[in-house]
């Protein structure tokens, strides 16, 4: 029999994005019971963190690692392993990038904005999008292909200070952009490449008083933290990351075990359609219910708030809300994603050998101790007990 393969999850942030791609691992590592997965994130230090897994000894590494934190990350290894990461990096000769084809994205958000018979399109890019910028270009004009075509592409330098925190001021809008939004024949639709760059032009937008979506519907790759804190929300498109989770997982094993060839680079046909309002989804004008409760079994293992959930799924004042949602359910909004973090601590805790550490960051919680203090609450015992009981029945 094969010896285990450990294998490290490294990212620098913990948000629903890395909580995906890690379940996407866990689902293939399930049916491969001689994989072993340990979290290494959110990481602050990338060099003590490339020490703590040589510690651990991780046959490979896998994560969710920009540019020059994967830098400092490979440059710390005494012990070189091979490393499959979401996103863009320097070319190294132990990592495979493993990424969303852009063709595919750009085929669904195109083919939304073109159910809005909208007149023209544009493709918005941060500067940093560097020299992927002119192939995105050539895809997106191959991909529009109206006989009249109107629009363009505008790439811009922005100040990450800016660009990374939502509550920013935009101005002065950069004049560059000024026209570019002025010049375009109205309706328009505009596709953002970059992360964080739908939620940078939606601020903009609202500055310059044009309307989102009436004059411009913006579909966008941001982080779902992103696309919900700014007024109107965005829609976005992104990556399953479960999908690339699971690709990421299965590669590594494949290479550790010598039955891959380790690629440069992974093109996955991937991407997930989320409408919000910036390209005119309007939220029910009576209570909507069953959309709160879906939007919390889907999310609430991923750290959600009642207040996203509130955000992102009515329209009516928050107090009929609350009070609908009790009526409804007998239980408040803050409960109810409780219960379903609960029902997957209980799942984790008795069909993985998962960590503690792991299993609270899998089911939404801060940290373990959290996690144990309200498993408590509800079981009336600790999660290593309820462990350790469920695995004397199943031995009985």
């Amino acid at each position: 029999m094969a010896e285990a393969l450990k294998i490290a999850l490294v990212s620098s942030y913990w948000s629903r994005m890395e909580h995906r791609f890690l379940a996407g691992a866990l689902n293939y590592a399930d049916s491969h019971p001689r994989v072993v997965i340990r979290v290494f994130a959110p990481c602050n230090d990338m060099a003590a963190t490339a020490n703590e897994v040589e510690r651990w000894g991780a046959n490979g590494v896998f994560g969710v690692i920009e540019s020059p934190d994967l830098d400092q990350l490979v440059a710390a290894q005494s012990k070189p392993v091979h490393i499959v990461n979401f996103g863009g990096s320097n070319e190294f000769s132990n990592v495979t990038t493993i990424v969303g084809e852009f063709k595919y994205f750009l085929k669904k958000a195109i083919a939304h904005l073109h159910q809005l018979e909208l007149r023209s399109f544009g493709l918005f890019s941060f500067e940093e999008a560097g020299s992927n910028h002119k192939i995105f270009v050539d895809q997106f004009i191959q991909e529009v292909q109206p006989a009249n075509f109107q629009g363009g592409n505008l790439i811009l330098p922005v100040p990450k200070e800016i660009a990374i925190n939502p509550d920013a001021d935009v101005r002065p809008v950069p004049e560059a952009l000024v026209k570019w939004l002025r010049d375009f024949p109205k309706p328009a639709g505009i596709i953002c490449t970059h992360f964080r760059c739908g939620n940078y032009l939606v601020r903009c937008c609202n500055a310059l008083g044009v309307s989102v979506p009436k004059d411009v519907a913006i579909v966008a790759s941001d982080y779902p933290d992103f696309c919900l804190s700014c007024a109107p929300t965005l829609t976005s498109i992104m990556p399953s990351m479960e999908m690339l989770g699971t690709e990421a997982a299965r590669l590594l094993v494949g290479i550790l075990r010598g039955t891959e060839k380790p690629p440069r680079k992974v093109l996955v046909e991937s991407a997930e359609l989320i409408v919000r309002e910036s390209t005119g989804r309007r939220r029910p004008d009576n209570c909507d219910i069953p959309g709160a409760l879906a939007y919390i079994h889907t999310n609430a293992t991923r750290g959600i708030s009642v207040e996203q959930v509130f955000r992102e799924t009515q329209r009516v004042s928050k107090p009929t809300f609350h009070n609908y949602f009790r009526e409804a359910t007998g239980k408040s909004p803050a409960q109810a994603i409780r219960d379903r973090q609960l029902e997957e601590v209980r799942r984790l805790l008795t069909s993985s050998d998962l960590p503690l550490d792991s299993i609270s960051k899998l089911c939404g919680f801060s940290c373990s101790h959290v996690m144990a203090r309200t498993f408590r609450a509800s079981e009336f015992m600790s999660p290593r007990d309820y462990r350790k009981r469920h695995k004397h029945k199943l031995s009985v």
